[in-house]
Order: C-alpha cells, then structure tokens, then sequence
C-alpha cells in the first residue's frame, strides 16, 4: 500500500490552510522582531508594556524583541517605524497635523530621502495627523503597497512594500484565513494587560485544522500573533502594548485601509481604519 505524508515545515515559514487543499505561509516573526525565535520562546518572553509614551527607547528596545515594529500603512522602512523614532512635527504626546503635500514626496510616493533627494524633515519620522483624511499623505494614494489599487485582487507588490523580496503585506482576504475557524484552529494565550512587566507576551496561536478542532499549544502552533500594540496617529505614543495587537493588509476600503485584530478574546479580519495609525506587519510569502 502506497502512503502520500504531507510534511510542512516551519522553519521557512509559518503555514496555515486558505482552503481543504491549499496552503498559506507567513513568516515566523514580525517584522523587526527577531527572526531566532520560535513560537514557543515568543510566547515565554518577558516584555515591558507601555502605554502613552512617545519614541522610549525603554518601551521600545526590549519590546521589539517580539512585538517588532510599527509602520504606517504605504511607507515603507525608513526608520519611522521604529517604536523609539522620533515624531514630525514634534517629539512628544501633542495631537498634530502634519501630513505631507507631494512636494515632500519622492518618485514613489514615499517621503523624500537619501539616496536620491535630500531628506525632508519628515524621514524616519512618524507622521502625526489627527484631521482630514487622516493620511500621513495630503493626497492619498491607494496603490503604495498594492500596484492594483489596493483593491486585494491579483496582488501586485510594490518597491514601497516593507517585506524583504518572496514575501509581501497580505491581503485582508489572506487575513480571513487565519481568523476562519473552518480552515484553522486558535487559541488566546499569555496575560493580556498594557502595563509593567509580565512574564510571557500574550497573542493567538493558530495551526492548520485537519478534521475537528483540537487544542492549540506552542508546541503544536504554526503561527503565533503577538498583542504588539499600536501607535497613536495624532499623538504617536504607544497604546495597547501587551493587551491588543494589530497587523496591516495591503487593502483600502474608501480613504482607510483594512487590518487584522487581536485582544483578549477575538480575532477579526473586517476592521479598517486611518492610515497614520502605527501597526505591525506580518509577511505572507509571495
């Protein structure tokens, strides 16, 4: 008797079902988190959680360690995404107005930078902007992470996307198959607060589902979501560290773009807000 064995394997990537027979691969990590860490040395962290606190490099160093950085939705790594970089106008909790006309842009549609401009003052910043459209930009632009638009149908990447070459920003239908019960099981795990110290950084585990649901553990996860937090798009402080988490898709819905959600106790694949919100982002092979 012939036997075919299936073997997915973690190690290039975290796998999960997008249908009865096929597969999705995410990376293993946030991006600016570290990449040596398994699932079940993630989850084991110890974190410091801060909330209301700009550019800390306290909050920040030991924090990315797991939780990685937060960008904001079309920019790509310049540096703003960092949890300790500073924030245009000013440093600080302030709520401002600070989105960039196109003159301020590049070629791209990126803030202007080295090597070919001279870096507006905006580089490697994080952009507040707390009216309008609420977009780092003052016109916006759908199609800086999706070259078709956005619109999350035949996915085109883009020189802006902040994915290393083979992956790129999922789609919000990509994020659907993570939060959809019929195709992967889940479970909340870790203490959800946005406080002090805590033992264990507290996300969602999931693994494929093969027939009934069945417990998820770290030592059988495929994938593992922190609750990395978020940060402030009019103030830029960090909010949620600890307690909530929220990863970026490359999909518009009208002047907002969609993400995926965690807390304590869900998930959820619909959501979609301001673009200048800091989030994490977490790579879907190509």
């Amino acid at each position: 008797m012939k036997m075919d064995i299936t073997v997915q394997d973690c190690s290039c990537g975290c796998p999960l079902r997008k249908s009865a027979t096929e597969w999705i691969t995410f990376m293993c990590y946030n991006l600016g988190a570290r990449s040596d860490m398994s699932i079940a040395a993630q989850v084991a962290y110890t974190s410091r959680r801060e909330t209301g606190v700009a550019g800390s490099g306290a909050a920040a160093t030991d924090a990315a360690n797991v939780h990685g950085d937060l960008y904001q939705w079309g920019r790509k790594g310049d540096g703003h995404q960092l949890r300790s970089s500073q924030s245009y106008l000013t440093d600080g909790t302030t709520s401002q107005a600070s989105q960039l006309a196109n003159t301020a842009l590049d070629g791209n549609g990126q803030v202007q930078g080295p090597p070919d401009y001279p870096a507006h003052a905006a580089y490697g910043k994080f952009i507040k902007q707390n009216t309008g459209n609420y977009d780092w930009r003052a016109t916006q632009l759908n199609t800086l992470w999706d070259g078709n638009s956005g619109l999350g149908t035949s996915r085109i990447k883009t020189a802006n996307d902040p994915c290393p070459q083979g992956w790129r920003v999922p789609t919000t239908a990509e994020w659907g198959y993570v939060a959809d019960l019929a195709l992967n099981d889940r479970t909340a795990t870790g203490t959800f607060a946005n406080s002090g110290f805590a033992t264990g950084i507290p996300g969602w585990l999931f693994k494929p589902r093969t027939g009934a649901a069945t417990a998820v553990t770290t030592a059988n996860a495929t994938l593992f979501l922190p609750a990395a937090g978020n940060r402030s798009h009019s103030l830029s402080a960090l909010y949620f560290v600890g307690s909530n988490g929220y990863y970026w898709s490359s999909t518009i819905l009208s002047t907002h773009s969609y993400y995926f959600a965690i807390d304590s106790s869900n998930v959820n694949a619909t959501n979609a807000t301001y673009r200048t919100y800091g989030f994490s982002v977490r790579c879907v092979a190509e």
